[in-house]
């Protein structure tokens, strides 16, 4: 999964405009402020958008009470046709596993802000998507309710002739409107904290060869996939994606080795150019674990041992023993000491 530049191709806006039309004029506007878009027209066929751009849309629409499934509303207005000129070969695909596979070659031209990974398993396949970008963890889960919705809605639609399902799981806690989950039919769904921030959907053997009434066969178009493929720029820094998700994790500390293996890259390559962003991987990851702990102690709530299992710490001895070498003081005195929020 290397990393490539954090860039939302135009196109995918329209889906999002086409949401924005559903929010009441002044939010609107303060959206599109924020995200520094002027016209609804793209300055060119091949324009985008830096993911800060939407993430400032998703954000100012999301913060309103009213409107906190706005990245679903966004997700459910994504059509086929959106995805521009991957859409005649997805369109071609004969069956839902042909399509899945072409949707994960081609996952780049989709967007290069996550990365999808497609495995054949015993009685099914599953989709892994995961970020390839830094993200604002207050964003994140807005972000993954698109790709949820979206996919949710087009898979379903697919399979209704079948009247088969499939699953998935998402990677935070229900929403407020977890009902409009339930509306979508062909679909079983949970809400998890998940060991790594990823979405997983599971599509059962029989799903896979739904025939879509397609053709397999390969083109111009295909070969024209792989060249506007090859022109993406790749991301040379990667230590933002890192800490991200070192602090997404739940219940684990995820190791070199697993983050370059996601990347990649041999861990001596990964390691290195974290070097040369002037960043240690080992001391990061220390960093990062500290700065969650102290987070999860101001909540009072939150029994220490809770806090020992989500870092990924054996027990909660190992949790203290650790905090107490960083901080100096353990964590039920850190908690109650003056100044600490309650």
């Amino acid at each position: 999964m290397p990393l490539f530049d954090p860039i939302v191709p135009w196109r995918y806006f329209a889906p999002v405009f086409r949401a924005l039309d559903r929010v009441p004029a002044p939010l609107r506007a303060r959206a599109l402020a924020a995200a520094g878009i002027e016209t609804r027209d793209p300055p060119h066929p091949d324009a985008a958008l830096g993911l800060e751009n939407l993430e400032a849309l998703f954000e100012t629409v999301a913060a309103d009470p009213a409107h906190a499934d706005f990245g679903f509303d966004a997700g459910l207005c994504l059509a086929t046709q959106d995805h521009g000129p991957l859409t005649p070969a997805l369109l071609r695909a004969p069956t839902l596993e042909d399509r899945l596979r072409l949707q994960t070659q081609y996952f780049h031209l989709i967007t290069p802000i996550f990365s999808w990974q497609f495995e054949r398993l015993a009685q099914g396949a599953e989709l892994t998507v995961r970020p390839a970008a830094s993200f604002k963890a207050q964003v994140l889960p807005v972000f993954f309710e698109f790709y949820a919705a979206a996919h949710l809605h087009n898979i379903s639609e697919l399979l209704e002739p079948s009247g088969r399902h499939f699953r998935i799981t998402l990677p935070f806690a229900p929403p407020p409107h977890v009902a409009r989950y339930r509306a979508i039919p062909r679909v079983r769904y949970r809400f998890v904290r998940t060991r790594l921030p990823e979405l997983r959907v599971f599509y059962p053997e029989d799903t896979l060869t739904v025939p879509l009434g397609g053709s397999a066969t390969r083109g111009g178009n295909q070969r024209r996939l792989d060249r506007l493929q090859r022109q993406i720029a790749r991301k040379a820094r990667i230590g933002d994606w890192v800490r991200m998700m070192l602090a997404e994790a739940e219940a684990c500390q995820p190791g070199a080795d697993e983050l370059a293996a996601m990347l990649s890259m041999s861990r001596r390559s990964f390691e290195r150019a974290l070097q040369a962003e002037g960043i240690g991987f080992r001391a990061l990851s220390k960093e990062v674990r500290h700065s969650r702990a102290c987070t999860l102690l101001a909540n009072p709530a939150v029994p220490v041992s809770q806090i020992a299992y989500r870092l990924g710490y054996s027990d909660q001895a190992a949790f203290t023993r650790a905090f107490q070498a960083a901080n100096g003081c353990s964590p039920t005195q850190f908690r109650h000491r003056p100044g600490t929020p309650s």
